[in-house]
């Protein structure tokens, strides 16, 4: 199967099997544990829960709000919503009551898959007309749950469910993101099937790797960032992995050993300041091997053409200092895309020099999300900036400085705006 018949983003998971049916296509934790699904499992729960959704009596258009962490069930009604042509709205699992309210009667949301009790509480308090039920992923009194949801579609044929995913074109509404409404009300960003796989194919070219390699996910899913990097993760045949939580990504990385993951500025910081804060109880020879590393981290030019002696005294530090910094995170985890604020030159440079590759990138809701991103290549990368446009994306910078930004990752427009 060839890429470029992928034109829908349910088409991803079918292109992944064409390639690799991956014992651990998605994996979350469930009780300490991690629950693993295979690609051909994958695509069978997507395809059980088309049919509920149809059965349900959810068309083409209905909006369908999903409010939860990161898990695989996340993934599983987020490709079913889409394959039955009906709209995905994601939501954070830990936003205000009001911001709720809000998006059910904005995008007049007709079910809601939400990940427990207190989010089943939330959203029943705030129900509107439109809203015909409720379901959550964890089991909870007076609620249906996933399991029961996924026996709906018994009564649906294979067929009719191939005729309705047959009708979704690429031009069609996928997903209605909202914005986090700083400035005023969240406005409803409208991204069609195109807009978010022209971004997912980019991705590709700009990131070839090596397929079943291992990624760990922690940033929210429902955020246009993150849920993008995990279809590109899914189209180049990756393992993603959720972490348990924000506070659980190093013992989660040590367990799993990823390859790559994306994060945010405030994460490499913590990380610094953590690794600072435990180098205070070192002493003599020890303490200062581990600033003299620190300073050649810092004089670290990724890409560059490094002097004989630099590059001697950098083998050093890392076998002494660096190793341990990797082994925090499981040894094998070589990429972290950063995006949403800038990153500190000095703290880019060191961590290159610990051997993670930092890349930096630009985007936003609007633009599905990714503009521009650093490539891990010479030619392709500067410290400081967040990199080259991606293939098909078209920047210019007007008279006032306003970046103007044109591609077939540009949204539809912001719903009812």
């Amino acid at each position: 199967m060839d890429y470029s018949s992928v034109k829908r983003i349910f088409d991803i998971p079918n292109y992944q099997l064409s390639k690799s049916n991956l014992e651990d296509a998605l994996a979350s934790k469930k009780n300490k544990s991690w629950v693993k699904l295979s690609t051909e499992e994958y695509i069978k729960n997507i395809q059980k829960a088309s049919k509920s959704l149809l059965n349900l009596g959810i068309k083409k258009g209905d909006k369908v709000m999903i409010i939860s962490t990161n898990r695989i069930e996340w993934n599983i009604i987020d490709m079913a919503i889409l394959q039955v042509g009906a709209v995905s709205v994601p939501a954070y699992p830990n936003v205000g009551i009001g911001t709720y309210k809000y998006i059910l009667n904005h995008c007049e949301a007709v079910l809601c898959f939400v990940e427990n009790k207190k989010l089943f509480e939330m959203i029943e308090s705030v129900r509107t007309p439109s809203l015909q039920n409720i379901f959550t992923f964890e089991k909870v009194d007076g609620c249906q749950e996933w399991d029961t949801f996924l026996e709906f579609g018994k009564a649906i044929s294979d067929e009719s469910a191939k005729t309705v995913a047959d009708a979704v074109s690429e031009e069609d509404l996928a997903t209605i993101t909202y914005t986090s409404g700083t400035t005023n009300e969240p406005k409803g960003v409208m991204l069609s099937h195109k807009n978010i796989v022209s971004n997912v194919i980019a991705i590709y070219h700009s990131f070839p790797m090596e397929a079943e390699s291992k990624a760990l996910s922690f940033l929210p899913i429902s955020h246009a960032y993150e849920r993008l990097v995990v279809y590109a993760y899914q189209f180049l045949c990756l393992r993603v992995y959720y972490a348990e939580s924000i506070e659980t990504i190093a013992k989660d990385a040590r367990d799993i050993q990823p390859y790559i993951m994306t994060v945010v500025p405030r994460l490499l910081e913590k990380v610094y300041s953590s690794i600072l804060d435990k180098s205070k109880a070192l002493s003599g020879v020890k303490r200062k091997l581990f600033f003299w590393a620190l300073k050649l981290g810092f004089e670290y030019v990724p890409y560059q053409k490094q002097s004989a002696l630099y590059s001697l005294q950098l083998n050093i530090a890392r076998r002494l200092i660096f190793k341990k910094w990797q082994d925090a995170f499981g040894g094998q985890l070589k990429i972290m895309v950063s995006g949403s604020a800038p990153l500190q030159k000095k703290l880019i440079s060191i961590f290159f020099a610990a051997g993670f590759h930092v890349a930096e990138g630009y985007g936003l809701s609007e633009t599905s999300p990714v503009v521009s991103v650093n490539r891990l290549m010479p030619q392709g990368f500067q410290l400081g900036s967040v990199g080259k446009a991606l293939e098909g994306v078209v920047i210019k910078i007007a008279k006032d400085a306003e970046v103007l930004i044109k591609g077939d990752n540009i949204m539809q427009g912001y719903y009812k705006d």
